[in-house]
């Protein structure tokens, strides 16, 4: 609104007041001086008295008005005017030069004439010649018409004949001087006929008018701006006065707003305290209930982690029993030949006892180790050993790799040798994997810095979902170590399974969500898989074909980039 007032504020403005009169007055000046020329021109074309000043004497103030009109014209807003005032300046410098070549022409014509007349007032020259000729080139240079100029030619012929009216001398003197009074009387005519088909005046006087209509029509604008001012500045008025009452009555609903605002906030304080003693309390119980459900998870994990390594257990023990049991029961025929033997010993030490009776004891004792030999006993005894210490020592292994898994023995943060840990957790899930075919592409890794416990949970997490995926014949699991970069390692966990459909693959990382079925999961696997991979700094990427397979790539930095409060 203030722009559109300032608008048609310098609208009303318009050219400078004085401009118009400058303007004015220049041509009125340039109209007279080209009025003064025409008119003089036609005088000397009438008047017998020659002798009068150049014609060209105001040409220095006709260009001055000329430069200063122009400089006037140029600043004008409207191009039209400076652009018509383009050929008038044209004509106005094509006539100022015919004054000029007209002036030269008429001072030629005006010395030639004084010439032959000097020429004519020599002593030489008979004085009724002399006038004769006298009056003839006043009366040609008065008026140079055709019948004038023939009866000059006529007597100069004359004289020219007769030989005692000039000397020699004047003759050959005033011949030439009559001709090139004739020239240049003829080339001032010329440029009197040039000039008076100059266009300069009337192109001026049609500029003139043109000019007048322009300033004319700029009053008359300015005038409809000045009335369109006056209608604009009382709507804004109006405007205004209803904006006034708008505002008054905008300030009081304000008001009775404040109030409200006022009789609310004292009890906002309250409200707000309430609100967030119930936040409070409502994320707390949020937060011991994800709790509780990440440590259902964990249980659950751990119920299958432990339900694979009884069941691993379970055969190396059933080698010890078995061993055990048949060792018992041969371990009679082994009793029985050492109290044989013994018995012997013992009478051999005494010395007491009849021949007849060592040899019935000797006897005896020989056939119980002829048994035992038959029998076979003490090597089945070392075979059973041998099993029962191998079942041992699987039974240990097994405790060893869910050693190495927990890491119980360790702190938090440490070393972790990331193939190391692949092996703990395919030892772990080897219930799982009986029917898989494992291929271990294993490259050599520097130790990183991590939670070894969390850390062996995403693989284990992975593994098993690997597992549960590829139950076909055929099925193959590829876990692949590799440097991701300078400062990260990488864990592929590559399975030729079912694969992910494309609309669930978003959302497998989500909490909560399992393709399983009710009952067979939990849907926290991934989830904390992945958040344990982002506290260390790390990621998990999935790349997945439907029926082709999945790929699990886990990236970890060798170290810790910044403090994190890994969770238990």
């Amino acid at each position: 609104l203030v722009g559109a007032l300032a608008f048609l504020y310098v609208q009303t403005e318009g050219d400078d007041p004085g401009r118009q009169t400058r303007i004015a007055a220049l041509l009125r000046r340039l109209t007279d001086i080209h009025n003064h020329w025409d008119s003089e021109i036609l005088r000397r074309q009438s008047a017998a008295q020659r002798a009068v000043p150049a014609l060209g004497w105001p040409v220095g103030d006709v260009d001055r008005m000329r430069r200063a009109l122009a400089s006037e014209l140029g600043d004008d807003a409207n191009p039209t005017l400076a652009a018509l005032f383009m050929p008038v300046e044209t004509a106005l410098a094509e006539k100022t030069a015919l004054l000029h070549r007209y002036d030269t022409a008429a001072a030629a014509a005006q010395m030639a004439l004084a010439s032959s007349l000097a020429a004519l007032a020599a002593e030489e020259v008979d004085q009724a010649v002399a006038d004769r000729l006298a009056r003839e080139l006043a009366a040609f240079d008065a008026a140079p018409t055709e019948s004038a100029l023939h009866r000059l030619y006529a007597e100069i012929a004359k004289i020219e004949k007769r030989s005692s009216a000039l000397s020699a001398g004047a003759r050959k003197q005033l011949a030439p001087t009559v001709r090139a009074f004739l020239a240049h009387r003829a080339e001032e005519a010329a440029r009197v006929h040039d000039l008076t088909l100059a266009t300069a005046s009337a192109r001026l006087d049609s500029f003139a008018e043109t000019v007048e209509q322009h300033f004319a029509l700029a009053t008359q604008k300015k005038d409809l701006y000045r009335v369109y001012l006056v209608s604009y500045a009382g709507a804004l008025l109006v405007l205004l006065a209803y904006l006034g009452v708008r505002l008054s009555c905008s300030y009081r609903t304000i008001a009775d707003m404040n109030r409200a605002l006022t009789r609310a906030n004292e009890t906002l304080e309250q409200r707000a305290a309430e609100r967030t003693r119930e936040l409070t309390a409502a994320l707390a119980s949020l937060k011991e209930s994800e709790a509780q459900l990440v440590q259902s998870a964990k249980m659950s994990s751990l119920g299958q982690m432990v339900a694979g390594v009884v069941h691993e257990i379970n055969t190396p023990l059933a080698y010890v029993k078995n061993s055990l049991g048949a060792v018992a029961d041969r371990l009679p025929e082994v009793t029985g030949a050492l109290a044989a033997a013994d018995g012997l010993i013992r009478m051999l030490e005494q010395g007491t006892e009849s021949e007849e009776a060592l040899g019935q004891q000797f006897a005896r004792a020989a056939e119980e180790i002829s048994r035992l030999r038959r029998g076979q006993a003490v090597e089945d005894l070392c075979a059973l050993a041998r099993d029962g210490l191998h079942g041992i020592e699987q039974i240990a292994g097994l405790v060893g790799n869910l050693r190495n898994f927990s890491r119980l023995d360790r702190s938090q943060v440490s070393a972790y040798d990331v193939n190391e840990g692949i092996d703990s957790s395919l030892a772990l899930a080897r219930h799982l994997l009986k029917s898989i075919e494992v291929r271990r592409e294993l490259a050599d890794l520097p130790a990183i810095r991590c939670s070894p416990s969390q850390v062996n949970q995403i693989f284990l997490n992975l593994i098993t979902n690997a597992a549960h995926a590829t139950t076909h014949e055929g099925a193959r699991l590829t876990l692949r170590s590799r440097r991701e970069g300078t400062d990260c390692v990488a864990v592929d966990v590559e399975d030729n399974g079912i694969g992910i459909e494309p609309e669930v693959l978003p959302r497998i990382f989500d909490p909560f969500f399992t393709t399983k079925e009710i009952g067979n999961g939990t849907g926290l696997g991934l989830s904390i898989a992945y958040k344990i991979a982002e506290q260390h700094g790390g990621r998990i990427e999935v790349a997945s074909t439907l029926g082709t397979g999945t790929r699990f790539t886990v990236v970890l930095p060798l170290a810790l980039r910044a403090p994190v409060e890994l969770a238990a």
